[in-house]
């Protein structure tokens, strides 16, 4: 007869404490790890399948750039999402597209990329063959396409060139996708397809940017995933997504945990204040391995900032008028707001992307600080400009030259329009945790 293992009670709560330390111990490890990570932006530029067209007729379903999006949510380091692709689009269209959306290209740090099949599918050639499918045509249409692919890839090359020169100081990553046989029912198009993945995977090694390749898992249930239409299922489009997923996992989760090292920190005026933030958790840097400790930054990124360093979670509601309910910089806000030294403009926006002023750094400061503010002290009267600094912010300016936080420039001038960058913000909260004493108040 088997004989049953009595526990006693005492063994038994011991038994389930060790394992409640267990889990907590993992989930304080997962929050670690993509803190340490970062936050990114992703920005989706492409065709039909981009944009999540399905075979319902919808132009704008849940494509395989939404399971991307989720999937970088669930990691915890989802920043921002952007859906720009467009059904229909040709290369040319992506090329043309560029200029109009220049700015958010330059924030971003992950961006998909799927065009070409439509310079393929809008040949006359195509559409003949489509029309009345013989051997003949086929041979007409691969004549085609052989003259068709060059161009292709020449305004790939020309997307992937804007894209990188749209900001100066980093390149994002590009994911750039080959495509399958959307017409299952026509296998002989294979060859079509092979020669134009043949020209997208000739682009990504020159450029140096990933290839996708989804043919192989699409092919292995085709008609499942394509039933009847050019686009595939929300099933397809999971499977799409997956591909895409083992690429951007490796670069944005496996590699920062392995190598934190970052190129233009060494060396920096802020090296020690940046190395302790980042150890610390306060602030990351980017996927490409910069910290770009010079760039200004945006009020988003401010009070994110602010609220790591001074560990603070308390939220209260917030009423902006310009922040989504997703926006990946909410909840930061509601921290702010609760701590009370954040608030709108007059409009009762945040606009969250313009980069911070001096000045307005001063205020916030200030008011996080609990700084005595006067207008009447000549603090910042050693300055040329001191005279341009505004009745709203001057008594806050002067508070901040006063105990040390902000100085002037080599000019003599404070520049309280200049922008402040992510070195001067971390110089500055080292500066600032000087002024507070062991209970974390300020000493004035």
């Amino acid at each position: 007869m088997l004989k049953v293992k009595r526990f006693k009670p005492e063994m038994i709560l011991l038994m389930m404490i060790l394992l409640f330390i267990s889990i907590t111990v993992l989930l304080i490890s997962r929050t670690y790890e993509t803190s340490c990570i970062g936050a990114y932006q992703y920005v989706a530029l492409g065709d039909s399948y981009s944009s999540g067209q399905t075979p319902y007729g919808d132009h704008e379903g849940y494509g395989y750039s939404d399971f991307i999006k989720d999937k970088l949510a669930e990691a915890g380091i989802l920043k921002e999402y952007s859906k720009k692709g467009v059904s229909g689009y040709t290369t040319e269209d992506v090329l043309q597209q560029l200029p109009s959306i220049r700015r958010l290209l330059a924030e971003a740090d992950i961006i998909t990329l799927d065009v070409g099949i439509n310079d393929i599918q809008y040949l006359d050639e195509f559409k003949e063959y489509r029309r009345k499918p013989s051997p003949e045509n086929l041979e007409v249409l691969k004549t085609a396409v052989a003259l068709q692919v060059p161009e292709i890839t020449r305004n790939l090359k020309q997307i992937i060139d804007d894209i990188n020169t749209a900001d100066t100081d980093s390149r994002p990553a590009i994911y750039l996708m080959g495509y399958f046989n959307a017409y299952p029912y026509l296998p002989e198009l294979e060859s079509v397809i092979n020669s134009l993945n043949d020209g997208i995977l000739s682009v990504a090694i020159e450029t140096g940017v990933s290839y996708v390749h989804t043919k192989d898992v699409m092919d292995q249930d085709l008609k499942r995933y394509l039933p009847g239409d050019t686009h595939p299922t929300v099933e397809g489009y999971q499977i799409i997504a997956e591909e895409f997923w083992k690429s951007i996992y490796k670069d944005f989760i496996t590699k920062p945990l392995a190598d934190r090292s970052l190129v233009d920190v060494k060396g920096h005026w802020a090296e020690a204040q940046i190395n302790k933030s980042l150890e610390e958790g306060i602030i990351t840097g980017f996927s490409d391995g910069s910290f770009r400790p010079d760039r200004a930054v945006s009020r988003a990124e401010f009070i994110t900032i602010i609220n790591r360093y001074f560990h603070q979670t308390e939220k209260t509601e917030i009423s902006f008028s310009d922040v989504p309910e997703h926006a990946w910089y909410r909840t930061e806000l509601e921290i702010a707001a609760k701590s009370g030294y954040v608030a709108g403009n007059q409009t009762g926006s945040f606009n969250a992307n313009e980069k911070v002023t001096r000045q307005e750094a001063s205020v916030i400061f200030a008011k996080k600080m609990g700084f005595s503010l006067s207008a009447e002290n000549s603090e910042a009267e050693q300055y040329e400009d001191w005279k341009e600094i505004p009745d709203w912010s001057l008594p806050s300016v002067n508070a901040m030259i006063k105990h040390g936080i902000m100085k002037g420039y080599p000019d003599n001038r404070f520049h309280c329009q200049g922008f402040v960058t992510r070195a001067e913000v971390l110089t500055m909260l080292d500066k600032l945790a000087g002024q507070m004493d062991s209970d974390g108040d300020p000493i004035e």
